[in-house]
C-alpha cells in the first residue's frame, strides 16, 4: 500500500533529524507518485532547514505539470532542474533527482533526465526531512521513498524507474528507504538507520504501485 496525501489538509510525513547529514551533496531522493491533479504544486521529498529558506527538493512544478529538483540557499540563490516531459493525472510516475554538486542537479521522471548548472553554495545545515509538503503540499499517492549519500548513475536511476527496490540499488551509499505501506501510527524505515517518519494529519492508507522486491523482502 502506499500514502494519499491531500493538499487541502496539509498532510505530511517528517524526521526532526539530520538524515542526510548538514549541506552535504552528492545525494539522490527518489519515490513514486500518482498525481490527483499533475498541475499542483506539491513538495513529495524535502530535506531542510527548520525556520529558514535553505532546502533541497523534489517536487512538482505549479501550473505545467512538470518535475523539479530544487536547491535554495539561505541568502536566496537557488537553482532548478526541470523535466523535458509532464505527469498524468492517475498515473503512477518514478520521480527521482540527483545532486551531484553545487552546480549540477538532475531530475528524472519515468527513466528520462533533465540537468541544472546553476551555482547553490548551501551555507547552513539541515536537520528536517519531509514527505508530502513544506507550505506546498501534495495531493496524490506517495509510496517506496528513499534517499542515499551519493549520485546515483543513470543506470540505477532507470532501474529505479522500472521498479525495482530501492533497497537493490547501492546498497552500501542507501541511507533511508520508506515503503510507505500505511499500516501503522508512524512510517517505518526498512533500512538499517531506522529514521522512522511521524504522521501529520493522517494521510490515507491507498493502493501500491508494482515494486521488484529482492527474493525473502516483505
Amino acid at each position: 500500500m502506499s500514502r494519499n496525501f491531500t493538499a487541502a489538509s496539509s498532510q505530511y510525513l517528517y524526521s526532526n533529524l539530520p538524515i542526510l547529514g548538514a549541506t552535504a551533496r552528492p545525494c539522490t531522493f527518489h519515490c513514486w507518485f500518482l498525481p490527483v491533479t499533475a498541475t499542483d504544486n506539491g513538495v513529495l521529498m524535502m530535506s531542510l532547514t527548520a525556520g529558514t529558506t535553505n532546502w533541497r527538493q523534489l517536487g512538482l512544478r505549479s501550473s505545467d505539470g512538470k518535475l523539479g529538483a530544487q536547491e535554495r540557499e539561505l541568502a536566496g540563490a537557488s537553482g532548478i532542474a526541470t523535466s523535458t516531459g509532464v505527469l498524468t493525472n492517475g498515473v503512477w510516475a518514478a520521480c527521482g533527482a540527483v545532486w551531484t554538486s553545487a552546480a549540477s542537479r538532475t531530475v528524472w521522471l519515468n527513466g528520462a533526465k533533465d540537468t541544472n548548472t546553476d551555482a547553490v553554495a548551501l551555507t547552513d545545515s539541515f536537520d528536517t526531512f519531509r514527505i508530502g509538503g513544506q507550505a506546498n503540499y501534495a495531493t496524490g499517492d506517495i509510496a517506496e521513498a528513499a534517499a542515499w549519500n551519493v549520485g546515483l548513475d543513470d543506470a540505477e536511476m532507470v532501474a529505479l524507474a522500472k521498479g525495482y527496490s530501492p533497497d537493490m540499488i547501492r546498497p552500501a551509499a542507501h541511507v533511508a528507504y520508506w515503503k510507505l505501506f500505511g499500516n501503522a501510527a508512524s512510517e517505518a524505515d526498512y533500512w538499517k538507520n531506522k529514521y522512522d517518519l511521524a504522521i501529520v494529519n493522517a494521510p490515507a492508507k491507498a493502493a501500491h504501485p508494482r515494486i521488484y522486491y529482492p527474493t525473502g523482502a516483505f
